[in-house]
């Protein structure tokens, strides 16, 4: 178009002006492999941010362990709370109303930490079928001073002759048969009480009483009992449970006794005579104590379903405890004994009855000291007299003396140490008892803590002036 001229065609708008309408699209270029085509941008969304736990707080270790230990006391008290209400029912099953002999009911306890306690042991004499009654075979009577933590201990013969309140003269182990006469089931012992006030002065404060099942269950439950029996006895003509007689033969020397042969050997009367056998009822008696300690007497379950229905006392349970505590505490040395024997009794016979009647004046005084207050010995230690000799059964070289020292350091007397000619052969340790040292084996099982049964009563065959024993096994623990 010439210059100057205007055109008359409009100019196309760049933006609505498409230079392909008029004509074909020029092909593609070709698109290169894994070609994909750009996807429009979307703001992604915000990820959230995960929140921060607060930290766990630490619980100090003392903290804890304060925790365990209260949950350990609050289990402890819920077990002995247990054992304690499973033996308070026990005792409650034995015990009956203290009565005097019209029936009335005594208030109040006479253990109170201070005076004197009397108690009347009884061993009854109760048989099957037996419609003759019952009558005391044992008497003793158990004076305890609370002040001192002393106890004196009384014998009284079966035949002694005695007036019986409200009957007629008699011995003295009818007293029980013509109470439980008078009030079946319940009038035996606080006639018994009476009889010993109106004869002796002895005011008596409580009961028990024991039949010969119970004896012998007592004894098996504690695992026997241990006697030093200073001569043999033998009696032919022991009576039975039936009305029998058979022979019996207990040897001399240490034995380990069981219910029936401790019942035996307190019974029998043929071997000596009624007023030895008193003494031979104090040391069963003293040996049940001593074991009954040692073991736990009162906690031992198997003890308790053997005195169930064998024993019964007026005594309460809150007065068998605090009794009990004073035993625990009461030295063997501290129990003095007292018999109404052959020195001070001759037998005679009245009415037709060979029976043993007292010198007045001599049971008086006896008496007198049976019911004074008794003077606390001067502790001596038995371990000073008891000669004790160490042998190393296992092969840990110097066992056997650093037992010795051990042993010493506890107040034990051990005059030598050496190695045992068949060592190797004790898993357990072994305590031989040659001579009547009882008492301090039972120490040494303590000391070295062991059972009652490491103990072996050897009678003989120790070495001259040996009285005890010790032949260490690979159970033995003795610090360094």
């Amino acid at each position: 178009m010439p210059p100057g001229r205007v055109s008359s065609r409009p100019t196309p708008n760049p933006v609505d002006h498409n230079p392909f309408e008029n004509g074909p699209r020029p092909s593609a270029t070709p698109r290169p492999r894994n070609y994909e085509p750009v996807k429009s941008w979307v703001a992604p969304e915000e990820t959230p941010v995960p929140r921060r736990r607060p930290a766990r707080r630490r619980i100090p270790l003392k903290v804890i362990i304060g925790y365990a230990v209260l949950v350990l006391a609050v289990v402890g008290g819920l077990i002995a709370l247990y054992s304690f209400t499973r033996l308070y029912n026990f005792l409650g099953n034995i015990t009956v109303q203290r009565e005097d002999t019209t029936g009335q009911v005594i208030q109040g306890t006479s253990i109170t930490g201070h005076g004197r306690v009397n108690i009347v042991l009884l061993g009854l004499d109760q048989r099957p079928n037996d419609n003759e009654g019952t009558r005391s075979d044992t008497m003793l009577v158990l004076s305890v001073d609370q002040d001192t933590n002393t106890a004196n201990l009384l014998s009284i013969p079966r035949d002694l002759w005695v007036k019986i309140p409200g009957h007629d003269n008699n011995r003295i182990n009818t007293a029980y048969y013509f109470g439980d006469l008078d009030r079946p089931g319940k009038g035996g012992p606080p006639l018994v009480k009476e009889t010993l006030l109106e004869n002796f002065g002895i005011k008596v404060d409580y009961f028990a009483t024991i039949n010969f099942d119970g004896f012998r269950s007592v004894i098996d439950a504690i695992g026997g009992i241990n006697l030093d029996v200073k001569k043999p006895l033998l009696d032919s003509e022991y009576p039975t449970e039936d009305y029998g007689i058979k022979r019996i033969f207990i040897p001399a020397g240490l034995q380990h006794m069981n219910g029936q042969t401790a019942l035996e050997y307190a019974r029998s009367r043929h071997a000596d005579s009624d007023l030895g056998r008193n003494q031979r009822q104090q040391e069963v008696l003293l040996a049940v104590r001593e074991q009954g300690i040692n073991l736990g007497l009162l906690t031992n379950s198997q003890l308790q379903s053997a005195l169930q229905g064998a024993i019964q006392t007026d005594l309460t349970p809150g007065d068998m405890l605090a009794l009990g505590r004073l035993a625990v505490g009461m030295k063997k040395e501290s129990i003095k004994q007292f018999s109404i024997d052959a020195n001070i009794t001759k037998n005679v016979v009245i009415d037709g009855q060979d029976v043993l009647q007292a010198d007045p004046a001599a049971l008086q005084k006896l008496l007198a000291d049976f019911q004074s207050a008794p003077v606390p010995p001067t502790p001596v230690s038995a371990k000073a007299s008891a000669h004790i000799f160490v042998y190393n059964g296992t092969f840990q070289e110097g066992f056997a003396a650093r037992t010795q020292k051990f042993l010493q350091s506890k107040g034990f007397t051990v005059d030598n140490v050496a190695q045992a000619p068949d060592a190797g052969n004790y898993r357990q340790t072994v305590i031989n008892v040659y001579t009547g040292k009882q008492d301090v084996a039972n120490e040494l099982a303590t000391a070295l803590g062991l059972k009652p049964d490491a103990i072996k009563l050897k009678g003989s065959g120790g070495q001259p002036g040996i009285d005890i024993e010790v032949i260490c096994g690979d159970d033995l623990q003795v610090p360094s």
